[in-house]
């Protein structure tokens, strides 16, 4: 039973964690020509005195290939290690991934280490004829069976099922997806190994075919987390609106500039009457993002305080 749970964590880590550093298959992101590293720098806010001083608590470079790809990444930040903390059940203050690629630039192989050199966990791609995921293999230290997940395509090259294996090879999870006739992804039903239901989601567009809704179902029909999407007239998104059940759990707003960069993010309290946090966001001519900044506001004697929580840098080396 201890394992069978382990197992099932271990699937749910996975999948919220190996894409944050995956370019996988078509959907893999745009390429950074001419770029041969990445240097991010995060910081965090000591006060002393009442002042706030930035303090260096983490770094991350992301080292890319001649087509722009990410090739290897080493670091130190704790978000990014969660991961291994979880797999090799102590704290470990260094990670590299390592990255592979097919002919067409797609990931073939994601490979992550410790400092000294031993591998917590290794993910292996197959692309069918046209280039889509077909399976992925999932390795874990000390397990040699490997996980393994398996993707359906209709003749649209839509995604339309998806099933997850342990590794000793029993079903885990199967989820279902439906399209509309223009393509878009309108529903998608997750069930355990035995056919019970396991959650639904349901997605709705506008005329422009932008996403603005997402619901949310359980097991038990009941819709406990809803989103919305407003537009601008140049379809970017601008507001926001996160729910609980059916209330309104939280509601964000987003700025743009001339060039399209996300410039300004503010997140209110549900009835929009007081402001939580902000995001400020900072790029170079190339438009590349080069320094994000975030604070939260709290009631100090009568008054609300904007106070710095993290900022993060950004550097890029060209070839």
């Amino acid at each position: 039973m201890k394992n069978l749970l382990i197992s099932l964590f271990l699937i749910f880590i996975i999948t919220e964690y190996k894409n944050i550093y995956c370019q996988k298959g078509i959907s893999k992101n745009i390429p950074l020509v001419g770029i041969s590293k990445q240097i991010t720098t995060g910081y965090r806010f000591e006060q002393k005195f009442g002042d706030f001083n930035e303090v260096e608590d983490r770094e991350t470079i992301i080292f890319y290939n001649q087509n722009g790809y990410k090739e290897k990444v080493i670091s130190n930040d704790s978000d990014i290690q969660s991961l291994n903390k979880i797999i090799l059940a102590e704290d470990s203050s260094f990670i590299q991934i390592n990255f592979k690629y097919t002919t067409f630039d797609s990931v073939s192989e994601v490979t992550h280490f410790t400092a000294d050199g031993s591998i917590t966990m290794k993910i292996i791609y197959i692309y069918n004829h046209d280039n889509q995921v077909e399976e992925e293999w999932t390795y874990f230290s000390g397990t040699p069976p490997p996980s393994k997940t398996y993707y359906k395509y209709d003749r649209r090259n839509n995604l339309i099922e998806v099933n997850d294996y342990f590794s000793d090879g029993k079903l885990y999870s199967k989820t279902k997806y439906n399209y509309d006739d223009m393509g878009n992804k309108v529903e998608n039903a997750s069930y355990y190994s035995n056919g019970k239901l396991m959650d639904i989601i349901k997605y709705k567009y506008n005329d422009l075919g932008y996403e603005v809704s997402q619901l949310n179902y359980g097991s038990d029909g009941i819709c406990n987390f809803k989103y919305e999407w407003i537009y601008n007239k140049s379809g970017q998104n601008v507001e926001e609106i996160h729910y609980r059940f059916s209330s309104i759990d939280e509601r964000r707003k987003f700025t743009y500039d001339r060039n399209g960069n996300l410039i300004k993010q503010l997140i209110f309290s549900p009835n929009e009457d007081s402001l939580l946090y902000k995001m400020d966001f900072y790029y170079n001519d190339d438009n590349r993002l080069i320094e994000e900044t975030s604070y939260k506001y709290i009631m100090k004697f009568g008054d609300i305080v904007e106070e710095p929580l993290k900022k993060t840098k950004h550097r890029y080396i060209s070839d």
